[in-house]
């Protein structure tokens, strides 16, 4: 008897594709290739949460090509975490777009950019992440992580528009 794969095939093919376990970014410097960005609630409390998934393009500390996720909870926090994540987020969001572009952030900018899993604007776009440890006003430590622009060009993603020079790069 041997093995036919045309009993699984129609099966493997309907599955969901299985999730890639990723890390935490870890303290350091680092370039990120952004590979999603996704928004999603909680079945364990309801919460709402953006994460964000990436690999290491460069990195001080992390190994090039670690796949890395960074997730910010919008709900279920004080104010004050809330208005920081919602700050982060934005910063996140500039750091991807052009120079020209980073005062002009809208919430359809904001929808497109942190929506859609694979098929979000960011994805294929490079931005630097810095983590750094600080102390809280109770001594404890705690990681920061900073949104910067990748210094020099940005590899951009294609866009289906290129009518209009002043349009946002999605």
């Amino acid at each position: 008897m041997t093995f036919d794969i045309s009993k699984y095939a129609g099966q493997i093919a309907q599955a969901t594709q299985a999730r890639v376990s990723r890390e935490n970014i870890a303290q350091g410097d680092h370039i990120l290739q952004i590979e999603g960005v996704k928004g999603l609630t909680s079945q364990n409390d309801g919460s709402d949460y953006i994460i964000i998934e990436a690999s290491i393009y460069t990195s001080n500390t992390m190994k090039q090509g670690t796949p890395v996720k960074h997730m910010y909870k919008l709900t279920g926090v004080p104010s004050w975490k809330q208005k920081g994540n919602l700050e982060a987020l934005k910063s996140f969001v500039c750091s991807v777009l052009p120079p020209e572009f980073r005062s002009q952030v809208t919430a359809e900018v904001v929808i497109n950019a942190c929506n859609g899993g694979t098929e979000s604007a960011l994805v294929n776009h490079q931005v630097r992440c810095r983590v750094i440890e600080k102390k809280s006003k109770l001594d404890k430590a705690f990681l920061e992580t900073n949104w910067m622009p990748v210094d020099g060009a940005l590899p951009q993603a294609a866009t289906n528009d290129d009518d209009d020079a002043n349009d946002l790069p999605f």
